[in-house]
């Protein structure tokens, strides 16, 4: 269960200030049907996760338990550097930049747009590195999908960018300071394994 818990916080906490929110908010106002787009947005995370878990097996059968550790608290420095150096990055989820029109069908069009946001992200590191830790891909997948769908879903239904309803500089610090601070620990404990 920690396994799940870990990978379901992490993730909400990677989403937080990610041009995936303000897209996904835009969409929402574009078209007002939340639903179809939380299951695109769902399947882009059960598809990004999965492709996480996958490389996080593999990885997991390569490497010692200190290799492992060190790569969970990589991928959390990783995550803090996308939110401490994102932060110029904030007037992009303010959600003002029109969607390109498509003629792609909704469902399609939100699963791509969260998909392509997601690939090869701090949320995709972090699904490989717990998987390789914990070693439990199924638990890792839930809960780093579920944490995903948590992250985006207050937006689509407010139809609103993280920028118009928090102060998301100030937030996008925190979460990239608490981020920095696991993985020092993390570095720290892993190198004093025997």
């Amino acid at each position: 269960m920690e396994s799940f818990l870990t990978a379901f916080v992490a993730a909400a906490l990677c989403e937080v200030g990610d041009t995936s929110q303000a897209s996904g908010a835009a969409l929402a106002r574009d078209h007002r049907r939340p639903g179809t787009i939380v299951a695109g947005a769902a399947a882009a995370a059960v598809a990004s996760s999965a492709l996480g878990v996958v490389g996080g097996v593999l990885v997991r059968e390569l490497v010692t338990l200190r290799a492992s550790a060190l790569l969970l608290a990589i991928a959390l420095l990783y995550a803090a550097a996308g939110h401490l150096l994102g932060v110029q990055r904030t007037r992009e989820a303010t959600g003002e930049q029109p969607l390109p029109a498509t003629r792609l069908p909704l469902l399609a069009r939100s699963f791509l747009l969260f998909l392509s946001a997601r690939i090869g992200g701090g949320t995709q590191f972090l699904t490989l590195a717990l998987t390789a830790y914990y070693g439990m891909p199924v638990l890792v997948a839930s809960g780093a999908s579920a944490g995903m769908v948590a992250g985006i879903v207050p937006f689509l239904l407010l139809a609103a960018a993280p920028a118009e309803v928090m102060p998301l500089r100030a937030v996008r610090y925190a979460i990239g300071g608490l981020f920095l601070i696991l993985g020092f620990i993390l570095v720290a404990n892993a190198l004093r394994l025997s």
